[in-house]
């Protein structure tokens, strides 16, 4: 998908085609909803994340999670998806 950003730099933004089937159970959004779901995708990108360290640097990136922390459906919470492929990543073979 090709995107220009407030420079009028122009940009192209690629997603594994599972994206959808990933944001859809990962916000409990409606498979069939491609319009919000491909929303959520391009918005994602420009979320700051609370575990970037450099986050404190950036006044307008530290407003932003301010706003957005806690909220339903933003992303700065681990869902249980996540939690439950993080915690499988963490098993080693036996």
């Amino acid at each position: 998908m090709y995107l220009v950003n407030a420079a009028d730099e122009v940009g192209v933004h690629v997603f594994p085609h599972s994206t959808f089937e990933w944001r859809a159970a990962e916000h409990s959004l409606d498979p069939d909803d491609v319009d919000t779901l491909l929303d959520v995708i391009l918005h994602e990108v420009a979320m700051p994340s609370r575990d970037d360290a450099l986050v404190h640097d950036d006044p307008g990136a530290l407003a932003v999670l301010r706003e957005t922390y806690n909220l339903p459906g933003c992303s700065h919470r681990e869902s249980p998806m996540r939690r439950a492929v993080r915690r499988a990543s963490r098993v080693s073979p036996r």
